[in-house]
């Protein structure tokens, strides 16, 4: 059976709603948003067919996985957010999010048999394209077809297909308007266009029938469901008071980054010895910028900052907490959090500050006590010397794709190991450092830095680096080490 006795793809928008969504739209839907959250467990039952059928389907359903951040789990009961029926002579799928619906009725069909599997490939990854929220290629404004509809319609509202003439119509001659696209170039190779005879053109426009995932499928649905990622940026020397030190993150992919204090080379010029820091992020030109600000009498000679872009993943959460002046009982300042969404089971969450002022002397301690999956307490350890601070906290999934160590380090033992075999990081990790904790004599200058090394599969070193004459007498920080 060759691809042209197949029924092609019936692409199926939400019923409630008109053909073209508004918003941005590329080939994929982006803004009346279709897209599931970012990091989400999709749970796909399959409501009939054969095991081979089923392993069949995993397979080529697997390769969107490689670059969109989203996870497909196969249940056999319970509900669903895709479901799949095998039969009949069409293929269709609802379009992203708008899978969710009665759990009686499939929203993705599949005419596989025995006699698809030489084709079926090309099916099942444009279905699950549809599934994860692409629209058809084809309905672009700027695809430069000028169709011969007379022969297109005789074609489609004859077998195998047999379409309405609205049908034809809605999925072939209804582009989308030019104000509701990203602007991007036409995608011939794509795996979310139909094959066009030259015969259904009068300008003779044609393309084939694509069984991969195109490089620009790649790239946008990376755009779509971005990975989180994580870095560092250095300032480089610099004598700076007052001014902040501005640094353009790259590699972000969204605004949703988070900054930590990895280290400062700082030295006060009052005679309280105070020292004022604050690291933290700003968007300018739909870029994201890192932003080291000394405060009164603090000279910042040198920054270094980790940062995480979280991608709005719904598994992920933090926010920030600040404290000023001494408790309102006892020596540490608390805070209960409370997570926006709870999690399935306790989760690991990670503080440390992003903005300090102190005086005399310079230590802080902050971290998270009593978590639960609802919510934790955020702690700051208080000292007279310490006048604010801010706490960034940030929540992780204990699923084991993700590992948070927090460690201490005085005196002479200014390293240590961690070990992370028996987690399922699933590669080499990357890594964010962030200072939590900190006794330092503050006549002598801040100097201070963490360092990885030897990251691995299983496990890394990490060093505290001091200089100058620095007196540290304790210092504490959290590791996140996750494959990004």
């Amino acid at each position: 059976m060759g691809d042209e006795d197949i029924p092609i793809c019936e692409f199926q928008l939400p019923e409630d709603e008109s053909p073209a969504p508004e918003g941005t739209i590329m080939k994929m839907a982006l803004e009346r948003d279709y897209r599931w959250p970012h990091g989400s467990v999709l749970r796909i039952r399959f409501l009939n067919g054969t095991s081979d059928l089923h392993e069949r389907v995993k397979k080529h359903a697997a390769e969107w996985l490689k670059y969109a951040w989203v996870f497909f789990h196969y249940v056999s009961e319970g509900d669903a957010d895709i479901r799949i029926w095998f039969g009949g002579k069409g293929w269709s799928s609802k379009l992203g999010n708008t899978s969710r619906g009665p759990q009686n009725t499939p929203s993705m069909k599949l005419a596989m048999t025995s006699k698809t599997i030489d084709t079926e490939g090309r099916h099942i990854l444009h279905e699950f394209g549809h599934a994860l929220g692409c629209i058809h290629e084809h309905l672009r404004p700027d695809t430069g077809i000028i169709w011969n509809k007379p022969k297109v319609l005789a074609h489609y509202m004859n077998p195998p297909n047999n379409w309405p003439k609205e049908k034809v119509e809605h999925n072939l001659f209804q582009p989308y308007e030019r104000s509701e696209l990203i602007s991007s170039k036409m995608d011939k190779k794509s795996i979310m266009i139909y094959a066009v005879r030259a015969d259904f053109t009068k300008n003779g426009w044609s393309c084939g029938w694509n069984k991969t995932l195109s490089d620009t499928d790649k790239e946008f649905i990376g755009k779509m469901y971005p990975r989180p990622a994580a870095g560092w940026r250095e300032s480089g020397r610099l004598e700076t008071k007052d001014e902040p030190i501005r640094l353009k993150l790259t590699l972000t992919k969204t605004p949703d980054v988070v900054v930590g204090i990895r280290g400062i080379d700082a030295y006060s010029l009052s005679t309280q010895n105070s020292l004022n820091i604050a690291f933290s992020t700003s968007r300018s030109g739909g870029h994201t910028f890192l932003d080291m600000k000394p405060g009164t009498d603090t000279v910042l000679a040198n920054g270094t900052a980790s940062w995480v872009d979280l991608v709005n993943d719904k598994d992920f959460h933090h926010g920030e907490v600040k404290f000023a002046g001494k408790p309102a009982k006892g020596t540490k300042h608390t805070r209960k959090v409370t997570f926006p969404t709870a999690y399935r089971r306790t989760p690991q969450v990670m503080a440390f500050p992003t903005a300090v002022g102190m005086e005399n002397e310079w230590r802080f301690n902050v971290y998270a006590a009593d978590i639960t999956s609802e919510g934790f307490t955020l702690v700051s350890e208080w000292w007279p010397s310490l006048l604010n601070i801010t706490c960034t906290w940030i929540s992780l999934p204990s699923n084991g794709l993700n590992y948070i160590d927090p460690f201490i380090a005085s005196g002479q033992a200014m390293w240590g190991q961690i070990d992370f075999s028996q987690r399922n990081l699933k590669g080499v990790p990357g890594v964010f450092m962030a200072i939590s904790q900190l006794h330092a004599d503050a006549s002598k200058g801040l100097r201070v830095r963490l360092r990885p090394h030897d990251v691995n599969t299983s496990s890394m070193w990490w060093f505290v680096d001091t200089w100058y004459g620095s007196d540290i007498k304790e210092v504490g920080g959290v590791i996140w080490a996750r494959r990004f």
